[in-house]
C-alpha cells in the first residue's frame, strides 16, 4: 500500500529552487523458507503527483538457518569443518546493493556410520543476518515512472558451503527462514502551481486527437502559455505558445495530434506559463492513454471547490470506488466509498467545510487496483 510520508526527507534528493521534498512510500513483505530469487512489483510513481527526483529501494532481513550434518564413511570417525557464506541483495534499474556474512561451523567429531550412535550433528538455528539492513538510491527515475503499471525488484537470498576439513562422504540438509521488509520510497518535488490566472486545465481524447484546454481569470498582459508533451512524464518538448488574451477571463485550446509523438501509448502534458521578465511557472501534469483501458487519470471540476466535486475519469469505471481527501501532509481528512457501473465520472459532497488551500484528491478503483493522485484546490 503506498502511503504519504509527512517527513520532508531534503537529505535524500533535492528540489529547483530549495522547495521542500516530498516523499510515496510503498512497502512489501517476505516469509518463510524463500526461492533464491524472488520478484516484487512497486506501483510506479505517477507524474501526476509532481516530479520525480530519486527511488530509494531498502530491505530490512532477518534470516535463521538449520543444518543437518550427518558422516556416512562407514569405515573412521571423520571431523568435518565448514565455511558458510550468506548472501542477501537487492536489484532493479539504477539499484545493486548486497550484504553477506560468514561464519565458520565445525570441527564437528563425528562417529563411523552404521557402527556408532554419534553420526549426526544438528547446528543452529543461527541468526546469520538479524535485522540487517541494505539500502540504495537512484536518479536514473525513468523506469520508476508511470501513470500506471509497476517496475520490478528482485530479492536475491541463497548460501553456499565449503568443506575445509573432513571427507566427501557426508549429507547436508540445510534450511533457511527468512522475514524480509522491503520499502520504496519516491521523493519528489511538487509542480510548481500557476498563478491564479490558471483556474483549469485537462487533456481530453476526442477522434484520435488530444484536446488540451485551459481556462484563466484576471489574465496579467505579455504572459504566454506554453503547452508540452512528454511520453515519459519526465522529459517535455513544446508544441505550440499562446499570448495572454489580456485583462479578464480567457479561454484557450489546442488540438494535438499523437503522430508528432510518434506513439499512441501513454502521453503527458502541461502547460508552462512565462511572464514578460521570463519567470517560468507549470501546472501539473495531466496524462492521457489511446491504448490503455481501464485509467482513471481524474480531470477534477470545479477546481477550486467549495464542497461538490465531479471527477471525470480518462475511461468508464466499474466497481468500487475509494475517494480520498489527503491534505499537504499526507493525513487523510475524509474517505468516501462509491460504487460505479461503466461511468465515466461520479460526484462527491465533501462531508464539512475546510481550510481554503490546496489538497489531494486520492481515487482507487478497487477492483482493478488502479489509483490516481490529482491536486483540489478549497475555497
Amino acid at each position: 500500500m503506498g502511503i504519504f510520508d509527512p517527513v520532508k526527507l531534503s537529505a535524500q534528493c533535492n528540489c529547483p529552487n530549495g522547495d521542500p521534498i516530498d516523499s510515496v512510500i510503498y512497502t512489501r513483505n517476505l516469509s518463510g523458507i524463500l526461492p533464491f530469487n524472488s520478484n516484487v512489483t512497486f506501483p510506479r510513481f505517477d507524474p501526476a503527483i509532481g516530479a520525480l527526483s530519486c527511488v530509494r529501494i531498502s530491505g530490512n532481513v532477518t534470516t535463521t538457518l538449520t543444518m543437518d550434518l550427518v558422516n556416512r564413511d562407514n569405515t573412521a570417525r571423520v571431523s568435518y569443518e565448514m565455511f558458510y557464506t550468506r548472501v542477501t541483495s537487492l536489484t532493479g534499474p539504477g539499484i545493486s546493493v548486497s550484504a553477506n556474512e560468514n561464519r565458520i561451523y565445525g570441527p564437528y567429531d563425528l562417529g563411523q556410520a552404521t557402527v556408532d550412535p554419534d553420526t549426526m550433528v544438528a547446528i543452529g538455528p543461527d541468526t546469520l543476518f538479524n535485522n540487517r539492513f541494505i539500502t540504495q538510491q537512484t536518479s536514473n527515475t525513468v523506469p520508476y515512472t508511470g501513470a500506471s503499471g509497476t517496475v520490478s525488484i528482485t530479492y536475491y537470498n541463497n548460501g553456499s558451503y565449503l568443506m575445509t576439513q573432513g571427507n566427501d562422504n557426508f549429507g547436508l540438509n540445510v534450511a533457511a527462514s527468512s522475514v524480509v521488509a522491503l520499502r520504496m520510497v519516491y521523493y519528489w518535488c511538487p509542480n510548481i502551481v500557476l498563478p491564479t490566472s490558471i483556474n483549469s486545465f485537462s487533456v481530453v481524447r476526442k477522434n484520435g486527437m488530444v484536446n488540451v484546454l485551459w481556462a484563466s481569470n484576471d489574465e496579467i498582459p505579455n504572459n504566454s502559455y506554453v503547452v508540452e508533451y512528454s511520453t515519459d512524464g519526465k522529459n517535455f518538448k513544446a508544441v505550440t505558445e499562446r499570448k495572454s488574451a489580456g485583462d479578464g477571463s480567457a479561454y484557450y485550446s489546442y488540438e494535438f495530434d499523437p503522430a508528432v509523438a510518434g506513439t499512441t501509448g501513454r502521453l503527458y502534458f502541461r502547460i508552462r506559463e512565462v511572464d514578460e521578465k521570463g519567470r517560468k511557472r507549470y501546472t501539473a501534469v495531466k496524462t492521457i492513454s489511446f491504448t490503455e483501458n481501464g485509467n482513471l487519470n481524474p480531470v477534477v471540476y470545479p477546481n477550486p471547490a467549495v464542497k461538490n466535486v465531479t471527477i471525470q475519469f480518462e475511461a468508464p469505471q466499474s466497481g468500487p470506488m475509494d475517494i480520498d481527501l489527503v491534505n499537504v501532509s499526507g493525513q487523510i481528512l475524509e474517505h468516501q466509498a462509491q460504487t460505479t457501473n461503466k461511468s465515466s465520472n461520479l460526484t462527491i459532497s465533501l462531508q464539512k467545510r475546510y481550510i481554503k488551500g490546496l489538497y489531494w484528491l486520492r481515487v482507487r478503483n478497487r477492483e482493478t487496483g488502479n489509483q490516481s493522485v490529482t491536486r483540489l484546490s478549497l475555497q
